[in-house]
């Protein structure tokens, strides 16, 4: 046996390899209706987040620079306000925390959402795997390390996992965020 093949795994290739993707995309096919739902609330997650800024303005032009409400761009955003600074700071930041709130909700739900979906698709995975090392010949396990194939069994699939629950659906939140 040649030390060259227990060492295979090691040649290193290309980074992205587009057969490889479109391989472990179909065991994602099954669940395209929660990774729409994860990657609709990045997106809504993605709003909230840009709205937090506009507090501080509106916070900032209306109540602590005096500048006047029709001049402003955003007049409709302090037409509903009280003229009262305090009074106006208090409701801003009691729809700023309702805002907080709201994003984090939807974060955290995204992201049990997009973890619970990783899980599925990577016990598919593994179902599959230990599935097919059943069906392999007793001469295969002679031919090949056993810690190599444990391996390809585990820690590879939790590689995985860990791409796709956190990668694949926060690239398209990263992407909305921008």
């Amino acid at each position: 046996m040649s030390d060259a093949f227990h060492h295979e795994e090691e040649a290193l290739g290309n980074v992205y390899d587009a057969q490889l993707v479109r391989r472990l995309l179909r065991y994602a096919r099954p669940y395209r209706g929660a990774i729409a739902a994860a990657v609709v609330l990045s997106i809504v997650y993605a709003l909230l987040e840009g709205v937090i800024p506009l507090f501080f303005k509106v916070a900032i032009d209306h109540y602590m620079t005096g500048e006047a409400a029709a001049n402003s761009k955003l007049a409709f955003a302090t037409r509903y306000l009280p003229p009262d600074p305090w009074l106006g700071i208090n409701i801003m930041g009691a729809l700023f925390l309702g805002i907080l709130l709201a994003s984090f909700a939807v974060e955290y739900a995204r992201y049990r959402l997009t973890l619970l979906t990783g899980q599925h698709v990577m016990y598919d995975l593994r179902r599959e795997v230990f599935a097919h090392l059943q069906r392999l010949p007793i001469s295969f396990f002679d031919r090949n390390p056993v810690g190599r194939l444990v391996t390809r069994a585990t820690t590879d699939i939790d590689q995985l996992n860990e791409a796709f629950s956190a990668g694949v659906v926060a690239v398209f939140g990263d992407l909305f965020m921008l």
